[in-house]
Protein backbone atom coordinates (compact mmCIF):
# COMPACT_ATOMS: atom_id res chain seq x y z
CA UNK A 1 0.00 0.00 0.00
CA UNK A 2 1.43 3.59 -0.90
CA UNK A 3 1.73 6.27 1.30
CA UNK A 4 -1.40 8.34 1.45
CA UNK A 5 -1.38 12.05 2.44
CA UNK A 6 -4.44 12.22 4.73
CA UNK A 7 -7.86 14.53 5.13
CA UNK A 8 -7.95 16.55 8.45
CA UNK A 9 -11.42 14.55 8.85
CA UNK A 10 -9.99 11.36 8.43
CA UNK A 11 -7.71 11.83 12.29
CA UNK A 12 -10.64 11.60 14.41
CA UNK A 13 -12.63 9.32 11.95
CA UNK A 14 -9.12 6.99 12.41
CA UNK A 15 -9.44 7.32 16.25
CA UNK A 16 -12.85 6.02 16.27
CA UNK A 17 -12.21 3.49 13.99
CA UNK A 18 -9.60 2.37 16.35
CA UNK A 19 -12.20 1.62 19.10
CA UNK A 20 -14.23 -0.29 16.82
CA UNK A 21 -14.20 -3.96 15.63
CA UNK A 22 -16.20 -4.18 12.59
CA UNK A 23 -16.33 -0.87 10.03
CA UNK A 24 -17.87 -0.76 6.78
CA UNK A 25 -17.19 2.16 3.96
CA UNK A 26 -20.16 3.35 1.62
CA UNK A 27 -19.93 5.90 -1.16
CA UNK A 28 -20.59 6.16 -4.86
CA UNK A 29 -17.79 5.83 -7.05
CA UNK A 30 -14.64 8.30 -7.02
CA UNK A 31 -15.03 9.77 -3.42
CA UNK A 32 -12.38 8.11 -1.91
CA UNK A 33 -13.44 4.75 0.06
CA UNK A 34 -10.51 2.69 -1.08
CA UNK A 35 -7.92 5.51 -0.49
CA UNK A 36 -9.57 5.79 3.01
CA UNK A 37 -9.60 1.82 3.93
CA UNK A 38 -5.75 1.97 3.17
CA UNK A 39 -5.24 4.65 5.30
CA UNK A 40 -7.38 3.00 8.17
CA UNK A 41 -5.43 -0.27 7.72
CA UNK A 42 -2.06 1.60 7.35
CA UNK A 43 -2.66 3.01 10.86
CA UNK A 44 -4.52 0.45 13.02
CA UNK A 45 -1.97 -2.12 11.96
CA UNK A 46 0.77 -0.27 13.79
CA UNK A 47 -1.02 -1.62 17.07
CA UNK A 48 -3.27 -4.87 15.56
CA UNK A 49 -3.79 -7.40 12.88
CA UNK A 50 -6.81 -6.45 10.76
CA UNK A 51 -9.08 -8.32 8.51
CA UNK A 52 -9.77 -6.34 5.26
CA UNK A 53 -12.73 -7.50 3.08
CA UNK A 54 -12.78 -5.85 -0.60
CA UNK A 55 -16.46 -6.43 -2.05
CA UNK A 56 -16.07 -3.75 -4.41
CA UNK A 57 -16.20 -6.36 -7.22
CA UNK A 58 -15.77 -4.08 -10.21
CA UNK A 59 -13.24 -2.26 -8.98
CA UNK A 60 -11.39 -4.19 -6.13
CA UNK A 61 -8.04 -2.61 -4.99
CA UNK A 62 -6.48 -5.91 -3.59
CA UNK A 63 -8.39 -8.66 -5.07
CA UNK A 64 -9.59 -9.66 -8.97
CA UNK A 65 -12.78 -8.37 -10.25
CA UNK A 66 -15.57 -10.62 -10.16
CA UNK A 67 -14.79 -11.26 -6.72
CA UNK A 68 -14.67 -10.37 -2.94
CA UNK A 69 -11.12 -10.64 -1.84
CA UNK A 70 -10.02 -10.85 1.90
CA UNK A 71 -7.26 -9.84 3.05
CA UNK A 72 -5.31 -10.02 6.65
CA UNK A 73 -2.94 -7.35 7.44
CA UNK A 74 -0.52 -7.84 10.93
CA UNK A 75 2.19 -5.63 12.27
CA UNK A 76 4.81 -7.04 10.28
CA UNK A 77 3.08 -6.75 7.22
CA UNK A 78 5.46 -6.10 3.55
CA UNK A 79 4.18 -3.20 1.81
CA UNK A 80 4.14 -3.88 -1.27
CA UNK A 81 3.44 -0.86 -4.11
CA UNK A 82 4.07 -2.11 -8.21
CA UNK A 83 5.16 0.78 -9.97
CA UNK A 84 1.89 0.36 -12.00
CA UNK A 85 -0.26 0.26 -9.38
CA UNK A 86 -1.89 -2.85 -10.15
CA UNK A 87 -2.40 -4.54 -6.95
CA UNK A 88 -3.27 -8.24 -6.84
CA UNK A 89 -2.59 -9.24 -2.84
CA UNK A 90 -5.24 -11.15 -1.27
CA UNK A 91 -6.12 -14.14 1.92
CA UNK A 92 -9.02 -15.58 -0.21
CA UNK A 93 -11.19 -14.89 -2.97
CA UNK A 94 -14.96 -15.39 -2.94
CA UNK A 95 -16.25 -16.06 -6.77
CA UNK A 96 -19.43 -13.68 -8.18
CA UNK A 97 -18.45 -13.76 -11.52
CA UNK A 98 -20.03 -10.24 -12.32
CA UNK A 99 -18.76 -6.69 -11.35
CA UNK A 100 -21.97 -5.27 -10.35
CA UNK A 101 -24.29 -6.33 -7.81
CA UNK A 102 -27.02 -5.63 -9.75
CA UNK A 103 -26.54 -8.45 -11.99
CA UNK A 104 -27.55 -11.21 -9.22
CA UNK A 105 -27.77 -9.17 -5.49
CA UNK A 106 -28.66 -12.90 -4.28
CA UNK A 107 -25.31 -14.58 -5.28
CA UNK A 108 -23.46 -11.33 -4.00
CA UNK A 109 -24.55 -11.05 -0.75
CA UNK A 110 -24.40 -14.63 -0.42
CA UNK A 111 -20.82 -14.58 -1.25
CA UNK A 112 -20.52 -11.46 0.90
CA UNK A 113 -22.01 -13.53 3.88
CA UNK A 114 -19.20 -16.09 3.26
CA UNK A 115 -16.54 -13.69 3.53
CA UNK A 116 -18.11 -11.86 6.69
CA UNK A 117 -18.05 -15.40 8.31
CA UNK A 118 -14.60 -15.81 7.87
CA UNK A 119 -13.81 -12.66 9.32
CA UNK A 120 -15.74 -13.51 12.18
CA UNK A 121 -13.81 -16.34 12.95
CA UNK A 122 -11.09 -14.36 13.43
CA UNK A 123 -12.02 -12.43 15.98
CA UNK A 124 -9.97 -9.70 14.49
CA UNK A 125 -10.98 -5.96 13.85
CA UNK A 126 -12.64 -5.89 10.33
CA UNK A 127 -12.40 -3.04 7.50
CA UNK A 128 -15.28 -3.59 4.75
CA UNK A 129 -14.86 -1.51 1.44
CA UNK A 130 -17.86 -1.67 -0.73
CA UNK A 131 -18.89 -0.55 -3.92
CA UNK A 132 -19.93 2.47 -5.58
CA UNK A 133 -23.47 1.27 -6.88
CA UNK A 134 -25.38 3.28 -4.07
CA UNK A 135 -28.16 5.03 -5.99
CA UNK A 136 -32.25 3.46 -6.37
CA UNK A 137 -33.96 1.20 -4.24
CA UNK A 138 -31.95 -1.93 -5.37
CA UNK A 139 -28.72 -0.57 -4.10
CA UNK A 140 -30.59 0.56 -1.07
CA UNK A 141 -31.38 -3.04 -0.19
CA UNK A 142 -28.20 -4.89 -0.83
CA UNK A 143 -26.50 -1.63 1.36
CA UNK A 144 -28.89 -2.89 4.24
CA UNK A 145 -28.47 -6.33 3.74
CA UNK A 146 -24.76 -5.94 4.05
CA UNK A 147 -25.12 -4.26 7.02
CA UNK A 148 -27.34 -6.43 8.67
CA UNK A 149 -24.91 -9.46 7.79
CA UNK A 150 -21.78 -7.99 8.83
CA UNK A 151 -22.90 -6.10 11.98
CA UNK A 152 -20.82 -3.54 11.97
CA UNK A 153 -20.05 -1.00 14.78
CA UNK A 154 -19.54 1.81 13.06
CA UNK A 155 -20.44 3.16 9.09
CA UNK A 156 -18.05 5.70 7.56
CA UNK A 157 -20.05 7.34 4.80
CA UNK A 158 -18.16 9.25 1.97
CA UNK A 159 -21.43 11.54 0.70
CA UNK A 160 -21.01 14.83 -2.19
CA UNK A 161 -24.96 16.26 -1.93
CA UNK A 162 -27.27 13.44 0.05
CA UNK A 163 -27.05 10.66 -2.56
CA UNK A 164 -26.53 8.63 0.48
CA UNK A 165 -29.72 9.43 2.63
CA UNK A 166 -32.05 7.15 1.70
CA UNK A 167 -29.36 4.64 2.92
CA UNK A 168 -27.96 6.23 6.17
CA UNK A 169 -31.55 7.21 7.47
CA UNK A 170 -32.07 3.16 7.58
CA UNK A 171 -29.11 3.05 9.98
CA UNK A 172 -29.17 3.09 13.61
CA UNK A 173 -25.39 2.67 14.15
CA UNK A 174 -22.97 5.16 14.63
CA UNK A 175 -22.30 7.12 11.37
CA UNK A 176 -19.47 9.59 10.31
CA UNK A 177 -19.97 11.10 6.86
CA UNK A 178 -16.93 12.24 5.35
CA UNK A 179 -16.57 14.97 2.75
CA UNK A 180 -15.15 13.03 -0.51
CA UNK A 181 -11.39 14.40 -0.80
CA UNK A 182 -10.99 17.17 -3.84
CA UNK A 183 -7.95 15.31 -4.95
CA UNK A 184 -10.06 12.43 -5.82
CA UNK A 185 -9.06 11.90 -9.98
CA UNK A 186 -12.28 10.44 -11.47
CA UNK A 187 -11.99 7.86 -13.39
CA UNK A 188 -14.32 7.16 -17.01
CA UNK A 189 -15.76 3.97 -17.80
CA UNK A 190 -13.13 3.39 -20.40
CA UNK A 191 -10.63 3.80 -17.53
CA UNK A 192 -12.04 1.65 -15.29
CA UNK A 193 -12.56 -1.04 -17.82
CA UNK A 194 -8.73 -0.57 -18.43
CA UNK A 195 -8.07 -1.11 -14.93
CA UNK A 196 -10.12 -4.35 -14.34
CA UNK A 197 -8.22 -5.70 -18.03
CA UNK A 198 -5.30 -4.68 -16.11
CA UNK A 199 -5.66 -7.00 -12.90
CA UNK A 200 -6.53 -9.99 -14.85
CA UNK A 201 -3.22 -9.44 -17.56
CA UNK A 202 -1.70 -9.26 -14.67
CA UNK A 203 -3.32 -12.44 -12.84
CA UNK A 204 -2.75 -14.38 -16.17
CA UNK A 205 0.50 -13.31 -17.02
CA UNK A 206 1.80 -17.17 -16.29
CA UNK A 207 -0.63 -20.13 -17.64
CA UNK A 208 -1.03 -23.33 -18.35
CA UNK A 209 -3.58 -25.26 -20.10
CA UNK A 210 -6.35 -28.04 -18.42
CA UNK A 211 -9.29 -29.88 -18.97
CA UNK A 212 -11.95 -31.01 -16.36
CA UNK A 213 -15.44 -32.76 -17.35
CA UNK A 214 -18.34 -30.29 -17.99
CA UNK A 215 -19.89 -32.52 -15.22
CA UNK A 216 -18.00 -30.11 -12.64
CA UNK A 217 -20.10 -27.09 -13.52
CA UNK A 218 -21.85 -25.84 -10.62
CA UNK A 219 -25.16 -24.20 -10.40
CA UNK A 220 -27.88 -23.08 -13.11
CA UNK A 221 -26.18 -23.51 -16.75
CA UNK A 222 -24.93 -20.40 -17.84
CA UNK A 223 -24.16 -20.00 -21.84
CA UNK A 224 -20.23 -19.72 -21.88
CA UNK A 225 -17.71 -19.33 -24.40
CA UNK A 226 -14.00 -19.22 -25.22
CA UNK A 227 -12.63 -15.98 -23.14
CA UNK A 228 -15.73 -16.45 -20.47
CA UNK A 229 -14.08 -16.15 -16.68
CA UNK A 230 -14.62 -19.08 -14.81
CA UNK A 231 -14.02 -19.65 -10.97
CA UNK A 232 -12.11 -23.07 -9.82
CA UNK A 233 -13.19 -24.55 -6.63
CA UNK A 234 -12.23 -27.22 -4.36
CA UNK A 235 -16.04 -28.43 -2.35
CA UNK A 236 -16.55 -25.14 -1.31
CA UNK A 237 -13.18 -22.60 -2.02
CA UNK A 238 -12.79 -20.92 -4.88
CA UNK A 239 -8.74 -21.29 -5.05
CA UNK A 240 -8.33 -19.74 -8.36
CA UNK A 241 -9.41 -18.16 -11.44
CA UNK A 242 -9.71 -19.12 -15.37
CA UNK A 243 -10.60 -18.33 -18.87
CA UNK A 244 -12.33 -20.72 -20.76
CA UNK A 245 -10.55 -21.81 -24.24
CA UNK A 246 -13.28 -24.39 -25.70
CA UNK A 247 -15.95 -26.62 -24.46
CA UNK A 248 -17.31 -29.57 -26.18
CA UNK A 249 -19.91 -32.15 -25.03
CA UNK A 250 -17.72 -33.60 -22.28
CA UNK A 251 -15.25 -31.19 -21.07
CA UNK A 252 -14.50 -27.86 -20.51
CA UNK A 253 -10.71 -26.67 -22.23
CA UNK A 254 -9.53 -23.86 -19.59
CA UNK A 255 -6.15 -21.78 -19.09
CA UNK A 256 -5.22 -20.12 -15.01
CA UNK A 257 -2.30 -19.90 -13.55
CA UNK A 258 -0.82 -23.38 -12.09
CA UNK A 259 -2.84 -25.36 -10.02
CA UNK A 260 -3.43 -28.74 -8.70
CA UNK A 261 -6.08 -30.11 -11.51
CA UNK A 262 -7.26 -32.88 -9.17
CA UNK A 263 -8.40 -30.32 -6.38
CA UNK A 264 -10.63 -29.07 -8.70
CA UNK A 265 -14.30 -30.17 -7.66
CA UNK A 266 -16.16 -26.94 -8.96
CA UNK A 267 -16.52 -24.84 -11.55
CA UNK A 268 -18.48 -21.69 -11.54
CA UNK A 269 -19.34 -19.98 -14.69
CA UNK A 270 -18.78 -16.06 -14.67
CA UNK A 271 -20.48 -13.42 -16.91
CA UNK A 272 -17.35 -11.80 -17.89
CA UNK A 273 -15.74 -12.19 -20.98
CA UNK A 274 -11.79 -11.91 -21.66
CA UNK A 275 -11.91 -12.69 -24.98
CA UNK A 276 -8.02 -12.22 -26.38
CA UNK A 277 -6.73 -11.64 -23.11
CA UNK A 278 -4.27 -14.14 -23.00
CA UNK A 279 -2.95 -13.24 -26.27
CA UNK A 280 -2.29 -9.65 -25.30
CA UNK A 281 0.95 -8.20 -24.25
CA UNK A 282 0.78 -7.58 -20.59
Amino acid sequence: MSEIIPEVEWYKALEIAKLSKRIIILGQIDTGKSTFAKYLIQNIIKEQSVCFIDSDIGQSSIGLPTTIALKVYSKNYINKNPSNGIVIDFDKLFFVGFTTPSISPELFLSEFAKASSFAQKLNMKTVVDTTGFVLGEMAKKIKLEKISILKPDLVIAFERKGELSHILNEIKIETIILTPSKNIVSRSPIKRAEYRMNKFKKYLTNVESYAVSRKLIHGTPIVASDGTIVGLFTEEECIALGVIESLDRENVFFSSPPINIKAIKKIKIGRVSLKGLINETV
